[in-house]
């Protein structure tokens, strides 16, 4: 009977084994290789989009704060260029930030206005990794992905393959807008290249921005429509301010200098002037347009009526007149004199000036027109 020797056997299917294991993990290294590839190319298409997303928020602030001159510099057809610097140096972009991609591609940003009043903001990418003949799923499913990582905004050239595309448009993700690049100015990237678009409107522009500079045909970009808070900043090298007329009575003065967050405010009244809020009370503040020294000052003889001043609203101030002896001369009544005097009286709206002049015989008379006036100076205090 002849005797089996199980060692050996046992060292055959030991061999099998590891032949087969050999065999199954040369079928799937491939599949691994490739999912690892899978994945380290989707850890790139998330960085580079991110990337871009930066770039394009940069770029569409940047448009929004220089809407005046981008309005005036692009058409239609004609674009607007602006570099990574500009975007650096304005604070849209960090001073770090890399002018080239995850894939080596660096950008172009334009800037077009395909009607009137609104902004196109293009950002394209140019060189770095493209289409080839050894790598074609990059240009046709890569890219396309990458871009829609961004949402509507991203966008990539087309390789013209496919019924419907062509290699001279920016292509919205999933094929939701074109641009036609080859109806601009705007150099035209090869196949395999992404890019986004922001569409800024008018409308969307003026509710967000006051404009530093003069927009032809929309003053209302110049415009306040609220409180202005400086911030205990100053406002230098002002040459002129206008206010707005108003009268104490719209203002309320009482009511308004009494608010403590009004005190030092002030208001015009085109009747009075102006007046600034102090001590939560309005005053006056004096100017030659506005004080009764300047504009009531005149000569008066002996018996003369003279107005008296009405005095500002709102203000605790009151009718004053001043008087003071200016001509007076020797005469038929008084040949010569030791002392003159001059007073003034209440009469109802006016004051009523007096003079008299004390002669050599201590006799008090009030000389004629021609021997006698009085300086009158009439104020509101």
């Amino acid at each position: 009977m002849k005797k089996v020797d199980i060692h050996n056997k046992q060292a055959g299917i030991g061999l099998l084994d590891a032949l087969a294991g050999i065999l199954i993990l040369a079928l799937i290294l491939p599949t691994l290789a490739s999912l690892a590839n899978r994945g380290v190319e989707h850890i790139r298409q998330k960085n580079v989009s991110s990337h871009l997303a930066a770039v394009m928020n940069a770029a569409s602030a940047y448009a929004k704060e220089h809407y005046a001159d981008l309005i005036t510099s692009s058409t239609a057809s004609a674009a607007t260029a602006v570099t990574m610097s500009q975007l650096r140096s304005g604070g849209f972009l960090s001073s770090g930030f890399q002018d080239l991609n995850g894939w080596g591609q660096r950008y172009g940003i334009y800037v077009l206005q395909p009607s009137a009043g609104d902004l196109q903001v293009i950002v394209l990418t140019y060189a770095g990794r493209t289409d080839s003949a050894n790598e074609k799923e990059f240009s046709t499913a890569i890219v396309p992905a990458t871009a829609a990582m961004l949402g509507g905004s991203g966008g990539y050239i087309p390789t013209g393959d496919l019924p419907g595309q062509s290699a001279t448009e920016l292509r919205g993700s999933y094929g939701g807008w074109t641009v036609n690049l080859a109806g601009t100015d705007i150099p035209i990237p090869t196949a395999g290249h992404i890019g986004g678009r922001a569409f800024l409107r008018e409308e969307d522009i003026n509710k967000d921005f006051l404009y530093r500079v003069e927009v032809p045909g929309h003053p209302e970009l110049n415009e306040m429509s609220t409180e202005l808070d400086m911030t205990d900043h100053a406002i230098e090298n002002v040459k002129e301010i206008q206010f707005e007329q108003h009268t104490i009575t719209d203002i309320d003065a009482a009511g308004f200098c009494g608010d403590p967050d009004k005190e030092g405010r002030v208001f015009f009244d085109k009747a009075v002037g102006l007046y600034i809020c102090r001590d939560g009370e309005p005053q006056i503040i004096a100017d030659t347009g506005n004080s009764q020294l300047f504009k009531d000052a005149t000569y008066a003889v002996d018996g003369e009526l003279i107005p008296k001043p009405i005095c500002p609203p709102g203000v605790t101030s009151a009718p004053r007149i001043f008087v003071a002896p200016a001509v007076f001369a020797e005469g038929a009544m008084s040949n010569a004199f030791v002392a003159v005097q001059s007073w003034a009286t209440s009469e109802g709206d006016f004051w009523r000036v007096h003079l008299r002049v004390k002669n050599i015989r201590d006799e008090w008379v009030s000389p004629p027109a021609g021997y006698g006036r009085v300086m009158v100076l009439t104020t509101c205090n």
